[in-house]
């Protein structure tokens, strides 16, 4: 289990040492996978990785295609790259997502681009944690619950 990735905050060596295990079958993600934060006075993290770990875009995200690129930012750190080739994800979203402190009627800031960085970061959040979710909820309501199972698929755990 895992969660809160702010490439900027530093290195993702936590899931190096995840990817060098043998004895797991998958990876939950509690949220906070990708972090809606710039590079300017925005930035989160230690000064020394200025430079050496920035956000792309540099600046905070509000279009879909930001989320995209910083989706694919994160993704080519390599630790984080080696665990999703090495084990499934079962991710779900938190806040940063999409907007800090955000929750499903608003977020602490109430600025024009933190309403659109909330509504793009939730479409970009739900497409990458759920499939088909723009069917199963035309209306553009999130779902607050999705099921899984885990487990063998005769449903019995093996004795």
């Amino acid at each position: 289990m895992v969660s809160c990735s702010n490439y900027t905050g530093g290195f993702f060596s936590a899931y190096r040492h995840l990817a060098d295990r043998d004895d797991l079958d998958f990876v939950v993600h509690l949220g906070d996978y990708r972090h809606e934060y710039g590079n300017g006075a925005d930035r989160y993290g230690p000064e020394s990785l200025a430079v050496v770990r920035d956000h792309d875009p540099a600046t905070e995200k509000v279009t879909l295609s930001d989320y995209r690129r910083r989706h694919a930012l994160d993704k080519a750190d390599q630790d984080l790259s080696r665990l999703l080739s090495k084990y499934a994800f079962i991710t779900t979203w938190d806040d940063h997502e999409v907007s800090n402190d955000s929750w499903r009627e608003g977020r602490r800031s109430t600025s024009p681009r933190a309403r659109a960085r909330t509504s793009r970061g939730a479409t970009a959040a739900t497409r990458r944690t759920t499939s088909g979710c723009r069917s199963a909820c035309p209306s553009g309501d999130l779902p607050r619950r999705r099921a899984s199972t885990v487990g063998c698929s005769s449903g019995r755990w093996p004795t």
